[in-house]
Parts: C-alpha cells; structure tokens; sequence
C-alpha cells in the first residue's frame, strides 16, 4: 500500500512516494446502454463504474469525456446532464473510496486489543479495502503529479497522512509494550508492509483463482510468521 511516504510523519503536502506500476486488463467494457429499466441514479453509477475502468486503465488525464461516453453507450454531451466534468467523476471515485478508510483502520484501532492483534486486523482490513477497491487506489497511485497540483483533490493527501499516523502509532505501541522489536525502523517497517498490500492490485482480479480472504490470510501469515518452517 505504498500510497505515501513515511519520514518521521511529518506531512509533506505531496503524493511522491505514490508509485508501482499496477497493470490492468485490457479487456472490453461492456455497453451498459442496452441495459434496461434505468433511473437517473443506476445510469450515473454505470458511468462512474465506466470511467473508473478508463481512469485506472489508460490514466485520468488520457481518458476523454468522448470515450466515456462511448464505453457507456451515451452521447458525450449527455453526459454533463449527470456530471460537470470529468474531474467530477475522479472526486466521486476517490471520495467513496478514501473516506471510508480512516473510519475503518479507527474502529480496528478502537478494539482495544493488543499491537500484534491490532496491527494484524490492519493488515487484513487494508487487503480486502485495496481489493475492493483496485481501480480507485491505482488511479491514486498512477495520478498523483495530477492529484498533487490540483488543490481540489487536497484531501486524497491528508487522508492518507492520517491513515499513516494510525498505522505508525499501533507500531509505536508495539515496540513500548515490548510486542515488537526495539532495533526496527519503523517507518522502513511501515512501508513494507504497505507495499505488501498494494502491490496486490497490479495482480489480483475478482473472481479469479484467489478470493480476498485467502490472499489477506497468507499475506498476513508471511508478514507474520516467515516462509521457514
């Protein structure tokens, strides 16, 4: 989950250390105008469902509102009868996905279990976010010279500075109660175990040979126990 990075947690108002090439099939989207019996609401999530395969595919500034409009089966200037803009749609997108994230890793935090129990519970609720949410999280990692000069998507930066002081602090915690090590670095410790977690999405695709749980598990069983017997 390597979507920042870590240096003594002091923000650097920027997305640099964003990075990882996370491929996508190229595979065909279907056209969605076909489908039948569509409200205002079910066509405007089809689009974003559209634009957001475009968005992590091809990248958000080389995917047009023309193509948008194609892949949904819409003229492209019917579009702005459901949204401004493109950048509308990359809000939409990112919203759903990174405002739920400091809500999720603070209920874990807020168990009340100990650093190991609580730093595995991390683990696994950032794999399954991160899987279920491959297309948003690869546009914010491929994006962020775009997401980083544009004030509006500000806030992608900050939630990922607070996810990282709620990672960093379980870390912490783990060291003073003498869970963890006292020699590791800890901000080194971080990000490997993020980069374990994001790396997935250039691979995993739903409904193939693994389901989330089962990769979750034995990303959580090599971080934790090693691969020797």
């Amino acid at each position: 989950m390597r979507w920042w990075r870590v240096r003594g947690l002091k923000p650097s108002g920027r997305l640099d250390s964003i990075g990882g090439v996370c491929r996508r099939e190229n595979r065909a989207l279907a056209n969605p105008a076909k489908r039948k019996g569509r409200g205002p609401s079910n066509r405007r999530e089809e689009i974003l469902a559209v634009a957001a395969d475009l968005f992590a595919r091809k990248g958000f500034e080389a995917t047009s509102i023309r193509e948008i409009g194609e892949a949904a089966g819409i003229l492209s200037g019917s579009l702005y009868h459901h949204f401004k803009s493109k950048e509308e749609m990359l809000d939409v997108l990112l919203h759903r996905f990174v405002d739920k994230l400091v809500p999720l890793y603070e209920e874990v935090v807020s168990g009340g279990g100990g650093a190991t129990e609580t730093l595995k519970q991390l683990v696994t609720a950032g794999s399954l976010a991160s899987m279920e949410n491959t297309r948003e999280l690869t546009v914010i990692m491929h994006e962020r010279k775009f997401l980083n000069r544009n004030p509006e998507f500000a806030y992608v930066n900050e939630v990922m500075l607070e996810v990282e002081r709620i990672w960093f602090g379980v870390l912490q915690e783990g060291v003073r109660s003498g869970e963890f090590r006292q020699d590791l670095d800890l901000n080194l410790v971080l990000r490997i175990i993020m980069d374990v977690i994001s790396s997935t999405i250039s691979w995993y695709r739903p409904g193939r040979r693994y389901a989330p749980e089962q990769v979750a598990a034995s990303q959580l069983e090599v971080l934790f126990n090693g691969i020797t017997p």
